[in-house]
């Protein structure tokens, strides 16, 4: 006779061996895994240890008797919960009003019929299943209730039909019962953020795993607050989709300091290195056969362990932001120095300059070290792809309307660049370094820090093909001060 498949666990207490094998015969092949316990202390220590699916506990026992085992199980947190079928002679009012107190879930009375005792033990199984069930997910949602991360639920039609408390905090939601419904997702979110990348802000892009996030810029009282937001689920049968919101601001500010110090150190470090080394090899090559051949030789052997060196400390650097620390603003009065600078350092041998002279003596939200970060960034990636590494740069600078803001373009006579390569330039926002100075191939990490910058102090940038013929112009609208 084939067995059904184990469906939970019985433990059947009594203190008679004959109760005990007549319970075992009842239910035997029943499906269920069966345990025995001959006293209720032996019944309370086997409980703890198994856990059992239900107790089938006999009431008439010496010493602890049943009604004593059920209170003991009802007063402990881990066993509280576990189904208790009291198995009884008497059958007085008495009897079943002290067995409810003590915490029964159901009574079969001596002598039992044999279907009718299968059937109570299959259906108190059923409710303990159903009740763990319950419990277990009341204990799911108080954790995610809770949870640091933001969780929403959204709708097929947009509208958001679950917060909790950390995504209702981000969103500024009412709590539940307070309010009909939460409303537009995607309306709430531009209602106080600004939403990046503003190419990938869809209904439809928030139904595929993408980077996508929500920005707070920064004001004269708070710095800039970063949410990011990524699809958990891509839905259900229900037409639901799960969203996690998750306040990344420390992480970005880390990235992007860390990049910009690097960038900077990296240049400061390695331009006068390379002249050092370049000279030595060609005084090496001067002195070859001379007196001064071995000096030479050593000078030039020691600047190039020593340009390793520094390669190797840029290389595994790992510097974190100085968060609270007090920016001070960029003046305009050094863009003219800054960009022959960096003409002079990336041997740019055609930079054409068209510089609003009244927007010299303003000021503008970003620090000098960001501003130089994301200027460098801007020519040093006009360099790279250009076929033959040496581009024409145009800069010009004009101010917008009679508003305070700066629009600062820059233009290069590279590539063009295809529809998709636009619209994703600057995704994604993090992205796995090869190496932590943040060099990667293509236009990973440096134009997505560059977004960070610009977007953080209220500014904007975008990318557009050259309008007059090859290369891309990359416009920068940043606040005046």
């Amino acid at each position: 006779m084939s067995t059904l498949p184990i469906q939970g666990t019985l433990l059947i207490v009594d203190d008679e061996r004959a109760g005990r094998e007549a319970l075992e015969g009842l239910l035997l092949n029943q499906g269920y895994r069966l345990h025995f316990a001959s006293s209720g202390a032996e019944a309370v220590a086997a409980i703890q240890q198994l856990r059992p699916d239900l107790v089938l506990l006999d009431v008439m026992m010496p010493g602890m008797d049943g009604f004593e085992v059920c209170r003991k199980l009802r007063a402990n947190p881990l066993t509280a919960e576990i189904p208790v079928l009291l198995v009884t002679a008497l059958d007085d009012r008495e009897t079943r009003l002290e067995g409810i107190t003590a915490g029964a879930d159901d009574f079969i009375s001596k002598p039992y019929d044999r279907g009718e005792l299968r059937l109570r033990v299959k259906t108190i199984m059923r409710i303990g299943r159903y009740r763990r069930l319950l419990n277990e997910r009341a204990r799911f949602n108080s954790v995610v209730e809770n949870a640091s991360n933001g969780y929403i639920v959204v709708k097929d039609d947009g509208t958001i039909s679950y917060a909790n408390v950390s995504a209702r905090s981000f969103l500024n939601l009412a709590a539940p019962g307070l309010v009909e419904g939460y409303g537009l997702f995607l309306e709430t979110a531009r209602r106080q953020y600004r939403l990046e990348p503003d190419c990938a802000w869809t209904d439809e892009d928030l139904r595929v795993p993408n980077r996508h996030y929500l920005v707070r810029p920064e004001t004269a009282t708070a710095r800039a607050f970063w949410v990011s937001v990524t699809l958990m689920d891509p839905g259900s049968d229900a037409g639901e989709r799960l969203l996690r919101l998750r306040d990344v601001t420390e992480e970005m500010g880390v990235q992007r300091d860390r990049h910009s110090f690097q960038r900077i150190l990296g240049h400061k470090l390695r331009t006068p290195l390379n002249g050092i080394v370049s000279m030595l090899e060609l005084l090496n090559g001067e002195l070859a056969g001379g007196p001064q051949e071995e000096m030479a030789a050593v000078a030039l052997s020691s600047a190039e362990r020593l340009a390793r060196s520094v390669e190797e400390i840029l290389e595994f650097a790992a510097l974190s932001a100085q968060p609270g620390e007090k920016e001070e603003p960029f003046a305009l009065a050094g863009l003219p120095d800054l960009l022959e600078r960096l003409r002079l350092e990336m041997e740019i041998v055609t930079l054409d300059r068209t510089l609003d002279s009244a927007l010299l003596e303003e000021k503008i939200t970003l620090s000098p070290l960001q501003f130089e970060t994301v200027l460098r960034e801007l020519f040093e990636n006009a360099r790279k792809f250009h076929p033959k590494r040496r581009p024409e740069l145009r800069v010009t600078t004009a101010r917008l309307g009679e508003g305070r803001t700066l629009r600062l373009a820059l233009r290069d006579n590279g590539v063009n660049l295809a529809p998709d390569q636009l619209a994703q330039v600057w995704m994604p926002y993090y992205q796995g370094e090869k190496r932590t100075t943040g060099e990667v191939e293509g236009m990973g990490l440096g134009l997505s820090v560059v977004k960070s910058i610009v977007v953080s102090k209220s500014g904007s940038i975008r990318i557009t093909n050259n309008p007059e013929g090859p290369g891309i112009e990359v416009t920068l609208d940043l606040p005046l001060l």
